[in-house]
């Protein structure tokens, strides 16, 4: 009936975007690490951050200090001392831990934000994840995302010829009925009205 092929249509398109918001998130899942100078000064601070907030480039990040990193648990068990006892002090640098956009996940945007945050003054080393991997996974993603898209334009033109055909099998089921009434004078919205109620009634049931 046209309610279940419509029903499955709107399932089919729910879970594609489903799959589609999922491959989004992973294209987010690109994080570099971007650690300062400890005498990094507040001006440097805030121009870095505020290029960090800009959402077209970098999808949020987040603040560790220095003394969050080395009080971290599973930090300090990958060694038998204390660093900062050893050491006199805390050898770690404050850090942001930047997720970028996922317009910018492949090489050529990683590259880009790499060398801005470069250029900023105060920013001392800057972790990037292997770039072959971030263009494997994006390459990876955009295939799939090509793959929904194709299924679910080809699931549409399957439901709405399903439609089409159901629509005039039932017009021409009621063709005696329909030329009766023209026969009696009914206008064309009234035959049209109990078609269109059943049509409306079957689609908010799907």
């Amino acid at each position: 009936s046209i309610s279940l092929v419509l029903f499955m249509l709107g399932v089919v398109s729910y879970v594609t975007l489903s799959a589609l918001s999922a491959a989004r998130s992973l294209r987010e899942s690109v994080v570099v690490s971007v650690e300062v100078a400890n005498d990094i000064s507040a001006e440097s601070r805030k121009a870095l951050e505020m290029m960090l907030g800009d959402k077209s480039v970098c999808a949020g990040y987040e603040y560790l200090s220095k003394e969050d990193k080395i009080s971290d648990e599973a930090f300090r068990s990958q060694f038998e001392v204390d660093l900062d006892l050893l050491l006199g002090e805390n050898p770690l640098l404050s850090s942001y831990e930047v997720t970028i956009d996922a317009d910018y996940s492949n090489r050529e945007g990683v590259e880009m934000v790499v060398d801005i945050l470069r250029s900023m003054e105060g920013v001392e080393y800057i972790s990037v994840p292997p770039v072959d991997v971030v263009e494997r996974m994006h390459n990876t993603i955009s295939q799939v995302s090509i793959a929904l898209l194709l299924f679910l334009a080809l699931l549409l033109f399957i439901s709405l010829l399903l439609l089409s055909n159901t629509i005039r099998l039932a017009v021409y089921s009621k063709r005696y009925l329909i030329n009766t009434m023209k026969l009696v004078g009914a206008t064309k919205w009234y035959i049209m009205r109990p078609f269109l109620a059943t049509a409306l009634g079957q689609g908010a049931i799907a």
